[in-house]
């Protein structure tokens, strides 16, 4: 379970920002089919004959999301104003990383006062897809069966969930950047990658 605590005061605010993973994963779905192609197969001295290929398929889609608990808390004496920014990191089969999901909420604080938020993000699907093939045709000198060797694939679609950034802010001031790993704190401290990621992301 991650769990990252900042505590410090900028400009006259006074805040502490905590993140706790709650739960990441999501449902699952296995699809298979049998289909029959037409092909051919080279057997003994190089004959070849018309064959069957019987193709196995199973895919397997799965939803991924992650889930948050965040909790600031107001230091100061003093009312209080900020707003918090989530962003949902992914990496992409390709190694691009890139935001899928984000979003923002003000707060209002009274003095030394704590306010809790859960996030959930939108989902991530992944496809696998497993693909086995074996071809079967008949011998026309024995009338016998001619099966091939088996043959298989397997592919993968989709991104994969890489981590989270949180930001939280009074007007265009960053007051604190938390993050699941350094590389994305670093990614949250610099508005130039951030909007990068955002960009990738269709954002």
């Amino acid at each position: 379970m991650e769990r990252v605590v900042r505590n410090d005061s900028i400009a006259g605010h006074s805040f502490s920002l905590e993140a706790k993973s709650v739960g990441s994963g999501g449902k699952a779905e296995t699809k298979e089919t049998d289909n029959a192609e037409n092909a051919s197969l080279t057997y003994h001295h190089n004959t070849t004959i018309p064959a069957a290929a019987l193709v196995h398929t199973t895919t397997r889609n799965q939803e991924n999301t992650e889930a948050l608990e965040v909790r600031i808390r107001n230091f100061s004496p003093h009312p209080d104003a900020a707003h918090c920014e989530w962003y949902f990191i992914a990496k992409s089969p390709e190694k691009q990383r890139f935001v899928w999901d984000h979003g923002v909420r003000d707060f209002q604080f009274m003095s030394n006062a704590e306010s809790v938020m859960n996030l959930k993000s939108a989902p991530l699907t992944q496809t696998l897809t497993r693909e086995t093939k074996i071809g079967v045709g008949t011998d026309p000198s024995t009338g016998g069966p001619v099966v091939s060797n088996r043959t298989g694939s397997v592919s993968r679609t989709g991104s994969h969930p890489y981590g989270w950034i949180l930001r939280l802010m009074a007007g265009e001031q960053v007051l604190k950047v938390q993050a699941s790993s350094e590389e994305l704190r670093a990614d949250g401290l610099d508005q130039e990658r951030l909007d990068a990621l955002m960009k990738a992301g269709g954002q």
